[in-house]
């Protein structure tokens, strides 16, 4: 498939060769995974031995030990045994094969890191299938265009085809003139089944490419490279599922882009993404001219990649050096002032955006201009990444972030000045959900160290799991709020409340949950549901879906933050 496109090797083994360097700083083992004979062999020769020593599975050793005895030079290689001392293997780097993934041998050498070699790790789903930290591009097979361009050096008149994704490529070369054929065998894929994606979205988030080398922290470059640095951090996050190196690569974004880009990049994790202008008909369709393969196989290719926007920077013409010096505030901008121009001008500014871009760069950029940017990093890691750097207190920085806020008119200087908190008077405090308790230590506890670490059960209170919205009803100088849990202003979605929040003092905030709520009885959700997907209100809906407030919390009473907590059911107003 034309997604599968082959970086240079030794760009490839700089990436591999930095990760265990930077494992070896961090503490934790390096584990590569390779097939036994050709892959195991091809890491093995172009691994940076000053770094450390390389130790090997037996299956992969038994493979290295055939080869020298039949002449072929290997680098040296320890064998890992029953007698090999762990801290010692874990300072090196660990080839193992596929099958080892997951298993108590590998586990042994926690904490580890876990990198995949496969050309199938070009498309960040297959890398996600496989729970790999790193996913390295390295296949043993030709790419697309390495395909063509050896068919059309050997002349021949006819081509037959028996691997891999025979159907698709035996189309397009009968397209392009040549006389081309499926040939059915019993041949498997000796790279593994490709990436079914049962979580196939329309669009979704994630690519891997370059890791240049960098004078900064966290591979992140300052200067001109502002939008760079925004791209790897989206990777660097998707790439670990650890808390403290998550916590590390957000401090290093936040040390090394202005203040602007800050709050751009605060605004974009707490999910407030730019418009969509261009709609996705028109993005395919334009992609497509670039990419000058047929549409058909556009379509194709995003079937197996499962991401629009992961689709086009695989497609698109590769552009290892990124010519852009716009930050993340310019590209936002820019975005938001689509909606002024003509289709033809929205074209011209698309295709100038994409020539400038790298493709990692480009991913990242066609996430933001799809409208499917996520990320996957939780607000609390954000605001205690923030947190350390500012030294101010973290709930004081959630709070400053709640509420209905633009980052071109809320400054970072007002985020982080050390003065009470803002005096915007309509946003609420951060909800405090329920969650499950996690376990972070890499030893497994046992019931008595539970108890010990969480108390005896009497000492716990169980609530009741209302099923209805989680909400903060305000009242501050006059005027009325009702903020839901995803921060959406829902004030006019509950009209029944507003006498009750008038007749309250200046200065009060509760939490609570607001139910459908009849005869002294809650009503299903399912009814509260259809209440809130109606844009306008008719008094029918009104009369049928009456709502409660079930106050949890008074939360600040004359403007100060309350130091009570009441459990009151404030009734039915």
């Amino acid at each position: 498939m034309p997604v599968y496109q082959w970086k240079p090797q030794a760009q490839i083994f700089d990436e591999v060769n930095s990760w265990w360097r930077n494992n070896v700083n961090n503490g934790a083992a390096t584990v590569i995974v390779g097939y036994s004979l050709g892959k195991a062999q091809r890491i093995l020769q172009n691994l940076d031995l000053s770094i450390g020593k390389v130790y090997t599975h037996g299956v992969i050793e038994n493979t290295n030990e055939a080869l020298r005895r039949n002449g072929v030079i290997l680098n040296p290689t320890n064998r890992i045994t029953i007698d090999s001392v762990k801290e010692e293997v874990r300072k090196g780097i660990i080839i193992a094969p596929p099958s080892s993934v997951g298993t108590p041998w590998m586990r042994k050498f926690g904490p580890y890191s876990f990198g995949y070699c496969s050309g199938w790790m070009a498309i960040r789903g297959a890398k996600k299938r496989r729970a790999a930290d790193r996913g390295f591009v390295m296949s043993d097979h030709a790419d697309w265009d390495g395909l063509i361009s050896a068919i059309d050096a050997t002349g021949c008149e006819n081509v037959y085809l028996t691997h891999g994704s025979t159907a698709t490529f035996t189309r397009y070369l009968n397209e392009i003139g040549f006389n081309a054929r499926e040939v059915h065998t019993l041949y498997g894929d000796d790279e593994g089944a490709p990436p079914n994606l049962p979580w196939r979205e329309e669009y979704d988030e994630g690519y891997e490419d370059t890791n240049k080398k960098s004078p900064l922290p966290g591979g992140f470059r300052g200067g001109r490279y502002y939008m760079k640095a925004f791209a790897q951090l989206f990777l660097s996050l998707d790439e670990t599922n650890k808390t403290n190196e998550k916590v590390k690569v957000l401090k290093d974004y936040f040390n090394c882009v202005p203040d602007t880009d800050k709050m751009h990049m605060l605004a974009l994790f707490t999910g407030r993404k730019p418009k969509r202008i261009i709609n996705a008909t028109q993005i395919r369709t334009w992609a497509t001219e670039i990419t000058n393969i047929p549409i058909w196989l556009f379509e194709e290719s995003y079937q197996v990649v499962g991401d629009l926007a992961e689709t086009m920077a695989l497609l698109m013409p590769q552009n290892t050096n990124s010519t852009s010096s716009k930050t993340l505030t310019d590209w936002i901008g820019e975005l938001n002032e689509l909606s002024a121009k003509t289709e033809g001008e929205r074209k011209l500014w698309l295709v100038d955006s994409w020539a400038m871009l790298d493709t990692q760069e480009r991913f990242v950029f066609n996430k933001l201009l799809t409208g499917s940017f996520r990320v996957g990093v939780s607000q609390s890691l954000v605001i205690k990444a923030l947190a350390d750097i500012t030294k101010l207190d973290a709930a004081t920085l959630t709070h400053r972030i709640m509420g209905n806020w633009m980052p071109d008119t809320y400054t970072y200087d007002q985020l982080v000045q050390e003065q009470g908190a803002s005096d915007d008077i309509s946003r609420p405090y951060p909800f405090f959900l329920a969650y499950p308790i996690q376990e972070t230590s890499e030893k497994q506890k046992s019931a008595g160290d539970l108890k010990s670490a969480l108390g005896d059960a009497d000492e716990w209170q169980a609530e009741w799991k209302w099923d209805g919205i989680r909400a903060q009803l305000i009242k501050r100088d006059g005027k009325i709020f009702i903020w839901s849990r995803g921060e959406d202003l829902a004030t006019e979605k509950f009209p029944e409340l507003h006498p009750f929040l008038n007749a309250l003092p200046d200065g009060t905030v509760l939490d609570g949950e607001i139910l459908s709520f009849t005869n002294g009885q809650p009503m299903p959700f399912n009814v509260l549901q259809t209440r809130i997907g109606r844009k306008n209100l008719s008094k029918k809906i009104l009369e049928e879906s009456p709502v409660a407030l079930i106050a949890y919390d008074c939360l600040e009473y004359a403007g100060k933050i309350s130091e009570v907590n009441h459990k009151a059911n404030v009734g039915h107003y």
